[in-house]
């Protein structure tokens, strides 16, 4: 595994240098902007499954997070009258400005729940990058990761990165839950659940196509006690969430 991953960055290292060197004679790259996702809104109802929008209060003293039913004015946190946007404020601080972010908590009527988002980067690529490097500061352990795939019908199955999260302990308590946390990046019309196959393509597009297109994180989080596994339903919930985040001129295509 680790002669895997060391060829891997080798090979990444080696595709970047060629990108440096090739800049100093190569016309300038060009953004594209395509992306065969759907990048205005998710879908309300994904098959037994009700969507609605979260919102966060950006007043850093409360940060206060609420779904939009619950709330009777959409536009002023209940707690401490501070505004209220779809974007968290970290999101705001922390990715750049021309990031996009849609996101919504699914729930069936047996008591599941799924949080959906999709993080679109631009020109700048900054928006995107590895839940690996982020969940351990947020106070998880990942405890497992593994590839999974969900049949598709007229495609080859979608590959996705699933990660098992426990929090980690604070005195007192105990890990009694988990967090299932899947994944995939969508760039163009390329798919991956690899975040240095990500890297990869994107050099390549550079240096033998002299174009970049836009790139998004899509990820799924379902929290569950241990000794639950969520795979099975939430397998089915991509399968149904797929065709519908998919944009309209491109549903049906695959690569």
């Amino acid at each position: 595994m680790r002669n895997d991953r060391s060829r891997i960055l080798l090979v990444i290292g080696l595709l970047m240098g060629l990108t440096a060197l090739a800049t100093a004679w190569l016309p300038e790259v060009a953004y594209t902007g395509y992306i065969r996702l759907r990048t205005d809104t998710l879908p309300t109802l994904v098959g037994e499954f009700r969507g609605m929008d979260i919102l966060y209060c950006q007043n850093e003293s409360c940060l206060g997070v609420y779904p939009s039913e619950s709330l009777e004015n959409k536009a002023v946190c209940p707690r401490c009258q501070g505004r209220l946007e779809m974007t968290s404020l970290a999101e705001r601080i922390i990715l750049p400005a021309d990031t996009c972010i849609l996101k919504k908590q699914y729930h069936d009527g047996s008591g599941n729940e799924i949080l959906v988002t999709i993080v679109f980067s631009a020109e700048n690529q900054r928006s995107i990058h590895r839940p690996q490097r982020c969940l351990p500061g947020q106070g998880f352990v990942i405890e497992k990761t593994e590839t999974l795939t969900v049949p598709l019908p007229g495609r080859p199955p979608l590959e996705i990165m699933v990660l098992t999260v426990r929090q980690q302990a604070t005195p007192g308590s105990h890990f009694s839950h988990l967090l299932t946390f899947a994944y995939w990046y969508a760039g163009g019309d390329y798919e991956t659940p690899s975040h240095y196959d990500r890297l990869s393509r994107t050099a390549l597009d550079r240096i033998f196509r002299n174009r970049l297109d836009r790139w998004a994180y899509v990820s799924l989080s379902v929290s569950h006690a241990a000794g639950v596994d969520p795979w099975p339903w939430l397998k089915g919930f991509i399968a149904d969430l797929y065709p519908l985040i998919q944009s309209p001129s491109d549903a049906g295509s695959s690569r």
